[in-house]
């Protein structure tokens, strides 16, 4: 609903699964992050990131596709009911998603942070 406000371009259901995608991206990388960092092994493989980051992004993109934007009746049910809610009740929600996606984002980061604090050798 967000995009759909700011622009009614045709696009917002793209835009909107590729930011889904970027948090699910976000968030592999603070899981494989955290097991490298309390295992001490190498869990990310160290070659090229093109040989293993496309296919999990390909992936992901596809079963995102599959679950939100093949079927149009499931975003149909899902916009009715979030329309009956109260505006108070959407607001809470809008103010947890943006909670949600900036928790995600700061504890991107400080993976980031810790993981070059670890002594590799």
């Amino acid at each position: 609903m967000f995009f759909e406000s700011i622009s009614n371009d045709g696009f917002s259901e793209w835009k909107a699964a590729l930011v889904v995608q970027t948090l699910q991206i976000f968030i592999l990388l603070i899981l494989f992050g955290w097991l490298e960092i309390l295992t001490g092994g190498n869990i990310i493989p160290t070659g090229d990131p093109k040989l293993w980051g496309i296919p999990i992004a390909i992936g992901l993109a596809i079963i995102n596709y599959c679950l939100f934007l093949r079927h149009s009746d499931l975003k149909t049910e899902y916009l009715n009911e979030l329309k009956t809610l109260s505006r108070k009740k959407r607001a809470i929600i809008s103010v947890l998603t943006i909670i949600a996606c900036l928790s995600v984002a700061l504890l991107l980061v400080f993976t980031f942070y810790k993981y070059s604090q670890v002594n590799w050798s």
